[in-house]
């Protein structure tokens, strides 16, 4: 599992680098959005929470806890990208405002669906209390 989490770091690190060089495309920031935020959430995942579980409750509570907060981070981290893409280019507007409202109103929305998504995941995935202790 280490060897592919650094596999998913590696390859969103080069993603942000060829995605800084391209013109704007908005499906490619909202794609390193959304790549972000999971990836932000597996980390965090990694390293703080799943050393703190030990029963099916808590799995479940945390996995819904953590898809509420990666869907309320996808489009903070695509308004963030849009900020560093245009800062990077120096010709006019690389986004357009309707793609900007489009982005700030889908909020609640991604939020709500993170929501979901980690309740499944945390209902649905299979748990056990060793899988969840790793040594450092």
């Amino acid at each position: 599992m280490n060897s592919i989490y650094r596999i998913a770091v590696a390859a969103f690190g080069l993603s942000f680098l060829v995605w800084t060089q391209v013109e704007g495309n908005f499906r490619n920031v909202v794609l390193l959005g959304v790549s972000g935020a999971l990836l932000g959430g597996w980390t965090i995942w990694r390293r703080w929470i799943a050393k703190r579980i030990v029963t099916r409750i808590q799995f479940a509570v945390a996995m819904t806890a953590s898809g509420l907060a990666a869907g309320l981070a996808t489009p903070m981290l695509v308004l963030l990208g849009m900020a560093i893409k245009q800062g990077l280019h120096g010709h006019g507007p690389e986004y357009t405002t309707a793609q900007v409202a489009t982005v700030t109103q889908s909020i609640l929305w991604s939020g709500l669906v993170g929501l979901l998504f980690g309740m499944a995941a945390g209902l649905l995935l299979p748990f056990s209390a060793a899988n969840t202790h790793r040594p450092r």
